[in-house]
């Protein structure tokens, strides 16, 4: 499988990213490839406007008003088109499972406004118990559960046969940002 990347997306107290994702359908840019538990708004149906969808979400993470920031959002993106939409799509579930937002609802949207393939998944940090789940190491843990999703091993993949291969910032070599 291509090389998938993931970006835990910076909290939001007011689910902008499903206005985002709404406008981006709107223009024919997004498709929603999941919604799932949404009580009511869900009932049967596979699809439900953005705007219905954030205002559920909004109303759920309600159940906590000590969390300011309720909103999750996070973007998985392959290059090119090597990854359809549907690969990426279980890859975020999988990913929001092992986060521990099994429970929560959970929308997810394909993007075909660039180059590269990517979906978009927007949640709440209120779990259904009205606690806040867990964002401690949020992304680097996210980043272990996509490795293990693909079956990627990262201390094998970050050999070159018997030699480490250089992690860089930028294509520069991080060791030399320290001396």
């Amino acid at each position: 499988m291509s090389r998938v990347v993931l970006k835990v997306m910076k909290a939001n107290s007011r689910f902008q990213a499903m206005d985002y994702n709404g406008r981006k359908e709107t223009q024919g840019k997004a498709r929603l490839m999941h919604f799932g538990n949404f009580g009511l708004l869900q009932d049967g149906r596979s699809h439900a406007a953005s705007r219905d969808m954030r205002r559920y979400l909004e109303l759920y993470s309600a159940m906590n008003t000590r969390i300011r920031y309720p909103q999750f959002h996070a973007i998985l993106s392959a290059k090119g088109r090597t990854v359809s939409p549907e690969e990426l799509t279980r890859l975020a579930l999988s990913v929001m499972e092992g986060l521990g937002y099994r429970d929560n609802p959970v929308a997810v949207y394909a993007h075909s406004d660039t180059r590269n393939t990517h979906v978009h998944v927007v949640s709440s940090r209120v779990g259904p118990d009205g606690r806040k789940i867990d964002d401690r190491f949020e992304g680097m843990r996210a980043q272990r559960l996509l490795h293990a999703a693909m079956g990627i091993d990262p201390t094998h993949e970050l050999m070159d046969g018997s030699r480490p291969v250089p992690i860089t910032d930028g294509g520069k070599p991080v060791a030399a940002r320290f001396g």
